[in-house]
């Protein structure tokens, strides 16, 4: 067990005292280089095959050559072409240098000239240790390679003196030796220096990633200009996605309306002196003008560090959308039947002049707010959603309202009626269930979903109004229509679910609109954000079940764009009391429609 004990310890101690950077770090840095050196090697090599080759004497020294120039080709091919790991391409590296020089000794050892011999061994001897400090090879590998010159060093000699019998002189071992230590204690202060390069370097790109988190923060997109203003060095996804295409290594004037261009210049041209913010418009790949915010920070010290084409990013440009925006213009309505419009008017007529309980006229202000909804809730006449319900049946309805009123008193979601402000004719859909119009909540645009109130109906949609209440009062995301609350109306017995106005088409609509190939940012976004919206759901505890996810059920915030799951009205909590899952005939996994259905499961959604 002592070497196992001791491994460890001795790693401990080579990373605290031996400073150097990250193998990867190295090769990225060196790669190139080191490609040319191999060139270099190869050229030389030609040039020395083709003078031996010409001499007679020494045609046998011409074949060591021509193999360092294959060994070079290679190596310089692997390099080029190769992605290997990085231990495996350092120790290519080392192995190719050391079989070069293992050659060039061999040249050495087969040469009748004393002389070539003597200049020969002399010049390899000192050429091949420097490389690990010219390159900056870590301190391992270079301790490797200087250790495989010496021994080729000294080897060489012993053969020389085998074969010529040249006297082995012991000095010349022992400046070998003194020249690699030398050698290897300038490649460990290399190693050093490039290990400060890399920190510096590292702490640069974490200020970097800093800076423009807290932009992404403020922003939509964010966006690198070249030195001059006028390229595009690099774009986020965001703003690939906010026009329509990849603009990178683009000029900056196509993304922009011509009206516009000469404000943007001018406002880089003061913009290294201090940041500016600049109202104004981008061109998308349809030509849509995109009213947007444009912050801009210019870089004082424009480094020489080279980006997209050859440029250096000397502007950053965080961009963020303007409150009015492109596709948020008003809806068109829904087309509605007369005796439907006339029958929703009446019914905001009587909200409007419906009088209070006595006991609430009575109760005042002073009462808590959750006190004045809890009476709501009470009061409300479901009795005239029951008639011809089992009596068994409605006792179940009667008990799930009286747990949804309890949960809006503790949650406080339950809406005071006086709060919203309806407008009945502004209808944005229409189905079996009732009608979503537009309204108002303290001055925020609003979506209110209304169900079908007619004697002979069932009571089916006020379940699923239930159902949309009892699933999104706890979520909350991005990609999931937001829920303001829900209004009791006492009188008439109505619930009116209040939910976020999205403005812009559903997403089948949207797609077919948009769908040009330069547009496949865009809809790559609105499958990953339902996809993100799933994830969500399926990630609760316990889970949600959509099972009713189709293009109707998504709407587009058009000008981002954003996807926007909504219609939880047969959704599921994957209780062990859940109940089979129902759908769209079209939509419908194919488990669901192959009776008996079993329990609720997520991947119906994912189908």
């Amino acid at each position: 067990q002592q070497p196992m004990t001791s491994r460890p310890a001795v790693q401990r101690w080579w990373r605290v005292h031996v400073k150097q950077a990250p193998l990867v770090w190295i090769l990225d840095l060196n790669r190139k280089p080191i490609l040319l050196g191999c060139l270099v090697a190869v050229f030389i090599g030609s040039v020395q095959a083709g003078s031996f080759w010409m001499d007679s004497r020494t045609q046998n020294l011409s074949y060591a050559s021509m193999t360092n120039v294959g060994i070079g080709l290679v190596t310089a091919l692997i390099l080029a072409k190769c992605s290997l790991p990085c231990t495996a391409e350092m120790a290519l590296i080392i192995g190719a240098c050391l079989a070069i020089a293992g050659l060039q000794f061999a040249s050495v050892v087969l040469s009748d000239d004393f002389a070539y011999r003597l200049r020969s061994h002399a010049l390899a001897m000192s050429i091949w240790k420097p490389i690990p400090s010219v390159f900056g090879f870590p301190v391992f590998a270079s301790l490797l390679f200087i250790g495989g010159t010496v021994v080729l060093d000294n080897l060489s000699l012993y053969l020389v003196e085998f074969y010529h019998g040249d006297p082995f002189q012991m000095r010349m071992s022992v400046s070998s030796l003194v020249y690699a230590l030398g050698w290897m204690g300038v490649a460990i202060m290399q190693s050093g220096r490039l290990f400060g390069i890399f920190e510096f370097q590292r702490a640069l790109a974490a200020e970097k990633a800093l800076m423009e988190s807290i932009i992404a923060m403020m922003c939509d997109a964010i966006v690198w200009l070249s030195e001059d203003g006028s390229m595009i060095v690099r774009t986020d996804r965001r703003f690939t996605m906010l026009v329509g295409r990849n603009v990178t290594g683009e000029r900056m004037a196509v993304s922009l309306p011509e009206d516009e261009r000469e404000r943007v210049l001018d406002c880089l041209r003061g913009a290294k002196e201090a940041p500016a913010l600049l109202p104004t418009m981008l061109m998308s790949a349809a030509g849509a003008r995109i009213p947007v915010e444009m912050f801009v920070v210019g870089n004082r010290n424009v480094s020489k560090a080279e980006g997209s084409e050859g440029q250096a990013p000397a502007f950053l440009l965080g961009i963020r959308l303007a409150s009015r925006q492109q596709g948020t213009e008003e809806l068109s309505g829904v087309d509605m039947k007369e005796e439907h419009m006339t029958l929703l008017v009446e019914k905001q007529d009587k909200w409007a002049h419906a009088e209070l309980p006595e006991d609430l006229q009575s109760a005042g202000l002073s009462l808590p707010e959750t006190t004045f909804t809890g009476r709501i809730w009470k009061n409300m006449d479901v009795n005239c959603w029951l008639q011809g319900t089992p009596e068994e049946r409605a006792v179940e309805l009667r008990s799930s309202l009286q747990k949804v009123g309890a949960l809006g008193q503790a949650e406080h979601w339950l809406i005071d009626q006086s709060e919203l402000e309806i407008e009945p004719k502004q209808v944005l859909g229409a189905g079996s269930f009732g009608y979503v119009v537009g309204g108002w909540l303290h001055g925020s645009p609003i979506a209110v979903k209304v169900a079908k109130h007619q004697k002979d109906s069932s009571v089916s949609h006020l379940i699923s109004i239930a159902n949309e209440i009892r699933i999104l009062r706890h979520v909350r995301h991005p990609c999931i229509v937001l829920f303001h609350g829900a209004c009791v109306e006492p009188t008439g017995g109505e619930v009116l679910l209040v939910l976020e106005r999205i403005r812009g088409p559903d997403l089948y609509d949207y797609v077919t609109e948009h769908s040009a190939d330069a547009e496949i940012y865009k809809r790559f976004q609105l499958m990953l954000d339902v996809a993100c919206a799933l994830r969500y759901l399926h990630g609760q505890v316990p889970q949600i079940v959509h099972g009713d996810l189709k293009g109707s059920n998504v709407l587009v915030e058009a000008a981002i764009p954003r996807a926007k799951l909504l219609d939880f009205g047969l959704s599921r909590l994957l209780t062990k009391e859940a109940k089979p899952l129902g759908g769209s005939l079209a939509w419908m996994a194919p488990e669901l429609l192959i009776p008996p259905r079993g329990k609720p499961q997520a991947s119906a959604d994912v189908f």
